[in-house]
């Protein structure tokens, strides 16, 4: 789940070996979240949430996609819990087949539900 002002946001993740997004800036991992959640997200982030523009080719096109950095983002795999740095992009890309973002290469080798507490940058 994603708390962000309060609220929370439940959602699962899988890692697609394709996704090598990096922040330009700080070289940190990027999740791409999907349509449906991406607009949730942009709800609860509000208008003037910091968002950083990450250059981006998927399979819905190439542009910048708007992203935020949580204060806190937790990987959950039944009861282990890693924290990471990582920013979360949003897109227009449908549903990830059962998953409703997808985490960079190299975040995990299985299915994981997010935890993220409000952002900050």
């Amino acid at each position: 789940d994603i708390t962000i002002r309060g609220e929370k946001l439940a959602f699962s993740a899988i890692v697609d070996t394709r996704n090598l997004l990096r922040e330009p800036i700080s070289g940190l991992p990027v999740a791409v979240m999907s349509r449906a959640l991406s607009e949730r997200t942009k709800r609860l982030l509000g208008e003037n949430a910091p968002m950083r523009y990450i250059p981006a080719t998927t399979v819905c096109g190439s542009k910048p996609l708007m992203a935020f950095r949580p204060a806190e983002a937790i990987l959950l795999q039944g009861k282990r819990k890693t924290p990471v740095s990582i920013y979360f992009a949003l897109s227009d890309c449908p549903d990830f087949g059962t998953a409703q973002c997808l985490l960079p290469a190299g975040a995990a080798r299985k299915e994981f539900l997010c935890s993220v507490n409000s952002s900050k940058n």
